[in-house]
């Protein structure tokens, strides 16, 4: 069977959430990336809080230098493994669902460990671990486009990847703020078996992320097709697993993986389908085919993605600078009326639970937008101008957001949080699926996405990791300067810098496999 078949499609047909083809495939890989997400969310909630309690007499300089290093840490061990990971998924001899796995469950393993540390250089390493291991992001991205062929749907379905993200949001420290610190608010300390609650009081959160974790690794194990070499499975041994525990839950043996029936854009001629089919589904091709000179010259390097890349990189740094600043601002000691005032240092001085309902309100706006808003909104501007026109909420939002501290009465506080977050989730939820699409339609060819989504993830991490080491200087120089304003519109003037790269981008073709691509040969 072809890897392409041809479907008739009116010109004038409607896109919505309904007409996404491969749904179930899509829903799955949304849970890989809500999931994912949620335990980063979590820990960002409690890592304040959680290092405090390592070591309760840490002065606050201390403790936002090293809420920066913890927090960043996972995504600076990403950096170093995502492009290996791009390319395994890209090899004959691993795939992209082995790499999902490996994500999801060596990030479970590492949850387990930083519930029950007692350093903070064990949080550290166990965040090390984690990242190292988990390239679950660009392999998400690579077999959503590959589940995804034509175009018109790629807005609706890479936005459930920035779906995802504010579901986590709301979610991940909503869920986390409930379980944290059990001890302080029960009468279970009474109970000898709740002893080790006491000494590691915000385990659950992290044993949470992890159970959910090793649950959605056998449901991707059970349910996620291989889409890359026309879904041909490569390892007997893992199949015959899954028929066992599919036998056991009482169900019928699984038909061999099938080849997923793409839709290929409306514009294609005969001649191109005939040439993509025959490519997919004839004899193999000789040696001379497999190293032809389409396939050896083509570079993922061209303009395109280089002015992608660089604007994505400013993006993930000023997101991962907030995703540093906010828990320290809400959780930072307030300062004196009069100090707030002028200006002086300090945060909101929230506890735990605070600071998870805090941090949810955030995606509660952010799911409600990517619902009802962005498709609708994108449908008329288009992607690209989408990705333009809102990073420039970003710029707004880092102002306000320092000037929250100095609002009185506190009544008047949550809707003012509730306001800024608004101005930065609507720049969210706009720019986060447009980088991801931009990104993979400069891919070249389709045989090149594993590799242009690994080193879009490399770049995404190594940025997101600076942020927050970025974020936690500032604020520990903030303190010292007792300036509340100092760390806040220094990110400001980067995400000014990310409103004008914007201004650069270009959206390419969907990436499709040439015909002198061997599909089997990676």
């Amino acid at each position: 069977m072809p890897c392409f078949q041809s479907k008739s499609l009116n010109p004038g047909q409607e896109t919505s959430w309904l007409t996404l083809p491969q749904k179930d495939q899509l829903f799955l890989l949304f849970l890989c990336r809500v999931f994912d997400f949620m335990q980063i969310a979590s820990f960002q909630t409690i890592c304040y809080y959680q290092l405090k309690a390592i070591d309760p007499s840490a002065s606050e300089i201390t403790l936002s230098w090293q809420t920066g290093i913890a927090i960043g840490a996972f995504t600076a061990a990403q950096t170093c493994t995502s492009v290996l990971w791009g390319s395994c998924a890209d090899k004959k001899w691993c795939g992209r669902k082995p790499v999902l796995l490996i994500g999801l469950s060596g990030t479970g393993l590492s949850c387990i460990g930083l519930g029950f540390t007692t350093s903070f250089s064990g949080t550290v390493v166990f965040r090390v671990i984690g990242g190292l291991l988990n390239g679950t992001v660009g392999i998400v991205r690579t077999m959503m486009s590959e589940n995804i062929v034509e175009k018109r749907f790629q807005s609706r379905a890479f936005s459930l990847l920035s779906l995802s993200f504010n579901v986590a949001t709301f979610l991940g420290p909503l869920i986390t703020g409930f379980l944290s610190n059990p001890m302080k608010v029960t009468s279970a300390s009474r109970d000898p078996a709740s002893h080790w609650l006491e000494r590691f009081p915000y385990a659950l959160p992290s044993l949470a992320s992890a159970a959910t974790m090793f649950l959605l690794s056998a449901v991707v194990f059970l349910f996620t097709k291989e889409v890359w070499h026309c879904g041909k499975p490569r390892d007997q041994a893992l199949r015959n697993l899954k028929y066992l525990i599919l036998r056991l839950v009482g169900r019928r043996q699984p038909t061999d993986y099938a080849a997923l029936i793409q839709e290929v854009p409306e514009d294609m001629d005969s001649a191109e389908l005939e040439e993509r089919a025959s490519a997919g589904s004839g004899p193999r091709m000789d040696r001379a085919q497999k190293s032809s000179p389409v396939r050896r010259s083509m570079s993922i390097w061209t303009f395109t993605f280089i002015a992608t890349l660089g604007s994505q990189a400013i993006f993930d740094f000023h997101m991962g600078a907030f995703a540093g600043l906010w828990p320290l601002f809400l959780s930072n000691a307030r300062a004196s009326p009069e100090d707030q005032v002028s200006g002086h240092a300090g945060g909101l001085g929230m506890s735990v639970k605070s600071v998870g309902l805090a941090t949810s309100i955030s995606g509660v706006i952010g799911v409600i937008i990517q619902i009802f808003i962005y498709p609708r909104v994108n449908d008329i501007i288009g992607t690209v101008n989408s990705y333009r026109t809102f990073s420039s909420l970003f710029l707004l939002a880092y102002l306000a957001f320092p000037l929250l501290q100095a609002i009185q009465p506190a009544a008047a506080m949550w809707p003012a949080i509730f306001l800024t977050l608004l101005i930065h989730v609507t720049g969210r939820v706009f720019v986060i699926p447009a980088t991801i699409i931009v990104l993979n339609n400069s891919a070249p060819a389709a045989h090149l996405l594993g590799k242009v989504h690994g080193i879009g993830q490399m770049a995404s991490a190594l940025f997101r990791t600076l942020g927050p080491f970025f974020a936690g200087y500032l604020y520990q120089e903030g303190l010292k300067l007792e300036s509340a304003v100092f760390s806040w519109w220094t990110v400001a003037v980067i995400a000014f810098l990310g409103f004008v790269a914007a201004q650069f981008v270009r959206n390419g073709p969907v990436p499709t496999a040439p015909a002198s691509v061997d599909q089997e040969r990676l």
